[in-house]
């Protein structure tokens, strides 16, 4: 609710400059939305398209012209909105998506056709990209920091990952050794796994599997 109540403080902000020439000529605003209402990111996608239920119907005046689709957390289906959004709806802006794969995806598509459009989920902002996309959530290095200086402060020297085998989960393990390996913490062990197949059972035995390598090495964590 609240990223899409920042989207919206955003897209008045853009829809401003006079350089938007699609709301010039239809006389509205339109505001193309790729999230995942399917899929494992169900959970996320979900409550962002109930969250739309109190977005303004207009901005000063202007109406908003408001499409929805799903890209049921996939890169190549949220490609193919995004592309929809720019070739046949002639957005103004693109939203999406819940989660970082297929957020890049759109991401790659706003830089293409210079269209500006709004992250929902954390992901690695080129300088290319950083010209036509805003990432509304922190940035990882951000939240990671403060987990850090936590352990560091309770004297944690071993850390196992666990996490997605994707280009979120790469953005923890990279920043965890970016930020955590210069404060002193080993990584003992990472497991990942994809998204379809994270549930408890297998988390259960991942955690079993990084407790015991961290045991043999002697650390805490």
């Amino acid at each position: 609710m609240r990223k899409f109540q920042l989207c919206a403080a955003v897209a008045v902000s853009l829809v401003a400059l006079p350089t938007i020439p699609a709301a010039a000529q239809t006389g509205e605003i339109t505001i193309g939305i790729s999230i995942s209402t399917t899929g494992p990111a169900a959970a996320l996608g979900i409550p962002e398209r109930n969250a739309l239920d109190f977005v303004p119907k207009e901005i000063g005046g202007t109406p908003l012209k408001i499409i929805v689709l799903d890209d049921g957390g996939d890169p190549t289906t949220a490609t193919t909105n995004a592309r929809r959004f720019v070739t046949e709806s002639r957005a103004d802006i693109i939203i999406g998506s819940s989660t970082t794969p297929p957020t890049i995806a759109m991401s790659n598509v706003a830089n293409e056709a210079g269209i500006p459009h709004l992250s929902l989920a954390p992901f690695p902002v080129t300088p290319e990209r950083a010209k036509w996309s805003v990432v509304l959530p922190q940035p990882v290095p951000i939240m990671g920091k403060i987990v850090y200086e936590h352990m560091k402060a309770h004297n944690v020297k071993t850390v196992g990952y666990i996490g997605y085998s994707d280009s979120y989960g790469d953005l923890w393990l990279n920043d965890l050794k970016a930020q955590g390996t210069p404060m002193g913490m080993a990584i003992s062990g990472s497991t990942t796994s994809k998204p379809r197949a994270c549930r408890w059972a297998s988390h259960s035995s991942m955690k079993s599997d990084l407790h015991g390598r961290i045991r043999r090495s002697r650390g805490r964590y």
